[in-house]
């Protein structure tokens, strides 16, 4: 019986590390694109031996290579990888995308070839329906600064006549790896709907203030962008060129963007957090003055050694001051240095208020021994 469990266990375990250890591709479409859309082909995995593997991100039309591009999964447990494809040709039927070790579309990336695995999926492009439009000549910035307004530009057409689109109500939503979804269109700022339609010449620009704390430094999320047109909603859409209303359309599309290593979220906090050092500052200054004079007035030492304590507290303050003020100047994440001055600060403050208690116990206990003229305690 208990080596039936045990056979049991191991089994189960082994499964489940299976599961846990799934890397994951998929296109941003079940199957169907249509001639003029972007397929996106986006990677995260779950456990870290998949992580900083080199390889390629190869497109075919059955076998002959539509593009090939060369890629890291990078830090694929927090973060997105992936590329993406433009159908311009109508010579393409139908087709697959991988990611493999080689660029010809051949070999597992290390660590990416487990059971529980997906590497691969497949497209393939049929006629579009009177109800489409298409998402084209998307710009998004390489980097997003966090902190900053960031944003893109595209243009949106009708499916069927290929004129462009004025009037589409268009909006943007990200990802994040782990699964959380994120508005980015800033509704909160009062931008009122009308600023996220398309232009007379059927292009759209969406913006967003990115300063959630959500999001973090170095780490790229996936964006889904959907359009649309509405004559029951009271947004129709007009052909730029003919002058007609478009009827009913829709259309989204998917990609990646990174943000950058500056962080200039905490500058709205930046003077509580001077004020604050500067408060440590004064405090710590004025224990050790006061200590000083008292163990100068009282010929007592161990004052003196807990003024000098109090000193390096306060110059090591300063020194942390001095960092948060240029790396805020740099645009740099202060999350890190803030915690760390934090804990040294709670470290070094519980040492000197425990040796000044431990002193100050020592003297009022002890006694002199008027015979021999020593203290005793």
């Amino acid at each position: 019986m208990n080596k039936k469990l045990l056979v049991f266990l191991f089994v189960f375990l082994f499964c489940l590390s299976s599961v846990l250890a799934d890397g994951y591709c998929k296109l941003n479409k079940n199957e169907t694109y249509h001639l003029g859309e972007t397929a996106s082909f986006t990677c995260q995995c779950s456990a870290a031996q998949e992580e900083n593997r080199a390889g390629y991100i190869v497109w075919f039309n059955d076998s002959t290579i539509l593009q090939s591009t060369a890629v890291s999964s990078g830090s694929c447990i927090s973060n997105f990888f992936g590329d993406s494809f433009v159908f311009t040709s109508n010579n393409i039927d139908n087709g697959s995308v991988i990611f493999s070790s080689n660029a010809d579309g051949t070999g597992t990336p290390i660590s990416w070839g487990d059971v529980g695995d997906v590497r691969e999926d497949f497209f393939n492009l049929s006629n579009i329906s009177i109800g489409d439009c298409i998402i084209s000549d998307i710009k998004v910035p390489s980097v997003v600064t966090l902190g900053l307004f960031g944003g893109n530009s595209f243009v949106v057409t009708d499916g069927i006549s290929g004129e462009r689109l004025e009037g589409a109500y268009c909006r943007a939503t990200a990802l994040s790896a782990e699964g959380t979804p994120l508005l980015i269109d800033p509704a909160e700022l009062g931008i009122s709907s009308d600023e996220f339609l398309t232009d007379g010449s059927g292009e759209g620009f969406l913006y967003s203030y990115f300063d959630k704390e959500i999001f973090d430094v170095d780490t790229t999320y996936e964006f889904k962008l959907s359009c649309s047109c509405n004559n029951f909603s009271g947004r129709d859409c007009v052909l730029v060129e003919s002058a007609v209303n478009s009827g009913y359309k829709s259309c989204s599309i998917t990609g990646l963007f990174t943000t950058g290593s500056d962080d200039y979220r905490n500058r709205g906090d930046l003077l509580s957090i001077v004020l604050t050092s500067i408060f440590v500052v004064i405090v710590f200054a004025g224990l050790g003055l006061f200590s000083l004079k008292f163990g100068a007035k009282n010929e007592d030492s161990g004052a003196f050694w807990f003024s000098i304590g109090c000193f390096g507290v306060m110059l090591v303050e300063i020194l942390f001051l001095v960092g948060i003020i240029f790396i805020d100047y740099k645009g740099l994440s202060l999350a890190t240095l803030l915690s760390t001055n934090f804990y040294v600060m709670l470290i070094l403050g519980f040492l000197i208020g425990f040796g000044g208690l431990f002193l100050l116990v020592m003297k009022i206990f002890r006694w002199k021994d008027d015979g021999k003229n020593t203290i005793k305690w």
